[in-house]
């Protein structure tokens, strides 16, 4: 059926806190399903239901803004990160969402931010696309240092670092998985490199 203007319901994403800036949505993502969706900007991530179109959950425990998150293939998790330099994994137990795991980017004080997130195809891993953020130091009126750019690959049941790749030297802000094989990871960055992932350990620079 087509698009019609009068089948389109606007959801309102009404917070009640801050100023508009801080309500902002940066990031959203469907469930596999398709019967709900969840939001990110602010601190906390949220749960929407399509019919009846509501909020139905919040996870509260990121420290500052999120900037990307991403539901699991089997539906049962989310994968968030944020400004507050980690990286959590929720899962839905009994009625409600808790915070399964927490994977720090980088040492307290670090001042990273999360990019991207995503899955494996499996769900067997999550990754990240990390990078130091050049707006603290603006905001304090000096010049930023140099940045730190990397991708982490996690175990998301054992919580092991698994990989750490440095080779791009610009944000990223692209990774998808392989299709149909969970052992295929591309990352695409600002610095015009695409990079593959074979079995989440070898690393292949496939176009500059």
């Amino acid at each position: 059926e087509d698009f019609r203007k009068d089948a389109i319901v606007p959801i309102d994403v009404d917070r009640g806190v801050g100023p508009e800036s801080q309500r902002a949505i940066v990031c959203f993502n469907f469930s596999s399903g398709g019967g709900r969706f969840i939001t990110g900007g602010d601190s906390i991530v949220r749960v929407w239901s399509l019919d009846p179109p509501g909020c139905v959950g919040n996870l509260i425990g990121h420290e500052d803004a999120v900037r990307s998150i991403s539901w699991s293939n089997l539906g049962d998790r989310i994968l968030s990160g944020g400004d507050d330099s980690t990286v959590r994994i929720w899962e839905h137990t009994g009625n409600a969402w808790q915070c399964e795991k927490i994977f720090d980017l980088g040492p307290s004080g670090a001042e990273l931010v999360s990019s991207m997130v995503a899955w494996s195809l499996d769900d067997r891993f999550v990754i990240s696309a990390a990078s130091t953020n050049p707006n603290l130091e603006r905001a304090r009126g000096v010049a930023p240092p140099p940045s730190i750019i990397f991708i982490k690959v996690w175990d998301s049941r054992t919580g092991a670092l698994m990989h750490t790749l440095k080779e791009h030297a610009k944000t990223v802000y692209i990774m998808n998985t392989h299709p149909t094989d969970p052992r295929i990871l591309l990352t695409g960055g600002y610095d015009g490199r695409v990079i593959m992932l074979p079995n989440f350990l070898e690393i292949e620079v496939l176009m500059l």
